[in-house]
Order: structure tokens, then C-alpha cells, then sequence
């Protein structure tokens, strides 16, 4: 087995099967509370698999900094529990922050939301949140990863090398197609923005008429129009057909690469506000 050493005596093998794991429970952990809070199964996480990327990365920088801060710093003493604590709470704070701002910078969305909370971070972070996983990432440290070490230093480096070729080919692919997703799903909206706003009313997308449970398929589009250019007495030009065609065909082709705004119910947008409402009632409409 191969023994890259790393700080706090971790090896490479160590590190890439602990973010495989962490990434699991992640999943685990997000998919149960969504789900039970939504009451229905929701595949929490951007991509299709069964993990979640930031939890491992997340706890991999939390175990080698941890072990680390350990040869100057004794967390068996109950006394520097706390510090434990706190430092945890930071660095997972600190990562959720750049995440989330990062997602942001890139979607002009924001995926999750906790200004509801009090003392919240520009509504990225909060303090009950950052307690919970300094208190949940202490105890993964100090009691639960020794054990996955040990589950996974009793398989055999063949065993052990085929799970890890499974889980990361399955992983690469998964982020390839997610990412390609993500960026067709980036353009769409775009794409909507501007023709929503050389539409104008054509557009047909307030709040009241979702609502009411009105789609957006064609046919019922057209309908509108129909209704707009009669009591407006106008006549759409070629060039407001083929905008509102367009428009049209967006909102279809949106079905397939817009499962992220129900995977994340509150994710929002100053800039696309309404749009990211017209594509979440499609999704789940599939219309």
C-alpha cells in the first residue's frame, strides 16, 4: 500500500478514503434532515451520487490541521475541549462562508440562506450552525475517525483499491456531467433574463399568476398573448414571435438541467429572483 506521509502522520491512501467516506456521511447527514424537513426524499448535494464533496473536504482539512494543533496542544485535557470546539467551528464556518460566496460569485445564486437566523454571516453562516459542527466535527475527530482508519486499514490492498477506482471513476463522471449541467443551466437563465426583459409583459412570469398554478407551456403561453394583444389591441411583430419562441423553448429545455433549485428550495437570486421561480414550478411540474 502506498505510504505518502502527510502532516499529522496521515497518508495519501488515508486521505483520499477518508473524503470518500466523509463525503458519504455528508450525503447522509444533508438528505436525512432535508428530507425529513420537506417530508419527502430530496437527493441533497449538486451532484447525482450519494456524497457530498464539501463535507470531505471540509473534514480533511479539520482532521490534518487537528492533528497537527495535537503535538502542541493536549485535547485529551477537558480544559482545551473548548478550544477544540471553537477552532473546529471556525474552519468549517470559514469554508461554508467561501463556499457559498464562491457559488455565488459564479451563479449570481445563493444556495442556502440562514439570515432568518440570528446572528447570521451575510446569511451564509451561522453561530448555532458553526457550534453544531464544531461539537459534530470534534467528535468525528477525537472518537469516530480512528475506527474508519482501522475498518480501512483491515482491507486488503486489492479490496481497498478497487473501492477507491469504484468511487472515484463514478465521482470524476458524475462532476463532469454536473458541471456541464451548471453551466447550461447558467446560460439558460441568462438567456431568459434578456429576452424577459425585451418582452416585457410577453413574458408572463409574476408571482400571482404561479400562484394561481398557471404553466408555462406553450399552448397556455400563447394564450396569453392572445389575451394581451386583445386588450392591448396590438399585433406581435415577427421579431416579438420569434423572442417569445425562444423564450418559450428555454423554459422546456430548462426541465432537464434545473433539479438544483429543488435540491436546494431556498436557493435565490437578486439578479434572477422571478426566473429561478418560473424554473422551480417547471421542474416540479415537468411541463
Amino acid at each position: 500500500m502506498m505510504t505518502i506521509k502527510l502532516k499529522g502522520d496521515v497518508t495519501m491512501y488515508e486521505i483520499i478514503f477518508l473524503f470518500m467516506i466523509y463525503s458519504i456521511i455528508g450525503w447522509c447527514w444533508e438528505t436525512s434532515f432535508v428530507s425529513i424537513s420537506q417530508k419527502k426524499l430530496i437527493n441533497r448535494g449538486f451532484l447525482y451520487g450519494p456524497y457530498i464533496p464539501i463535507y470531505g473536504f471540509g473534514v480533511i482539512v479539520i482532521v490534518l490541521s487537528m492533528n497537527f494543533l495535537a503535538n502542541f496542544i493536549n485535547f485529551n485535557s477537558i480544559w482545551n475541549i473548548p478550544i477544540a470546539i471553537i477552532y473546529i467551528s471556525i474552519v468549517a464556518s470559514v469554508w461554508e462562508y467561501i463556499v457559498s460566496y464562491s457559488l455565488e460569485l459564479v451563479f449570481n445564486t445563493h444556495w442556502w440562506d440562514y439570515s432568518y437566523k440570528k446572528f447570521n454571516l451575510h446569511g451564509r453562516i451561522a453561530i448555532d450552525y458553526s457550534i453544531g459542527w464544531g461539537i459534530g466535527g470534534y467528535i468525528l475527530w477525537m472518537y469516530i475517525n480512528k475506527y474508519i482508519l482501522i475498518f480501512m486499514h483491515a482491507l486488503s490492498n486489492t479490496r481497498l483499491e478497487v473501492y477507491l477506482a469504484i468511487f472515484y471513476t463514478i465521482f470524476i463522471i458524475d462532476t463532469f456531467v454536473t458541471i456541464r449541467e451548471l453551466i447550461t443551466l447558467r446560460t439558460i437563465i441568462k438567456r431568459l433574463s434578456t429576452l424577459s426583459s425585451e418582452l416585457g409583459d410577453l413574458a408572463v412570469y409574476s408571482v400571482d399568476i404561479l400562484n394561481e398554478g398557471i404553466s408555462f407551456s406553450k399552448t397556455k403561453l400563447q394564450n396569453r398573448v392572445l389575451y394581451l394583444r386583445k386588450k392591448a389591441e396590438v399585433t406581435l411583430s415577427e421579431s416579438q414571435q420569434n423572442l417569445l419562441d425562444r423564450y418559450n423553448s428555454l423554459l422546456v429545455k430548462s426541465i432537464n438541467v434545473s433539479r438544483f433549485f429543488i435540491t436546494y428550495p431556498k436557493a435565490s437570486s437578486k439578479t434572477f429572483t422571478k426566473i429561478i421561480k418560473i424554473l422551480r414550478y417547471k421542474r416540479r411540474n415537468k411541463q
